[in-house]
């Protein structure tokens, strides 16, 4: 689906450094609706709706934990 050379893709939480890694395997069972998109939008994908973090555009990323804290 995805080629692998677009991997690995790393996140930092802005609020705690926490690191979060997005590989090639991760993105190769997304629902289909997004098999033909880009690659961004597939780990995008992963890492809001699995892992539950935040990408913010300007703030930038932030982890579960860090999320909760500002709730």
């Amino acid at each position: 689906m995805f080629d692998e050379e677009h991997f690995p893709r790393e996140y930092e939480c802005e609020g705690c450094s926490t690191t979060a890694t997005v590989t090639h395997k991760d993105v190769q069972d997304v629902p289909s609706f997004l098999a033909a998109t880009t690659v961004a939008e597939a780990v995008e994908y992963v890492m809001t709706e699995r892992r539950r973090w935040s990408l913010q555009s300007f703030e930038g990323a932030f982890c579960p934990a860090c999320m909760e804290e500002t709730d």
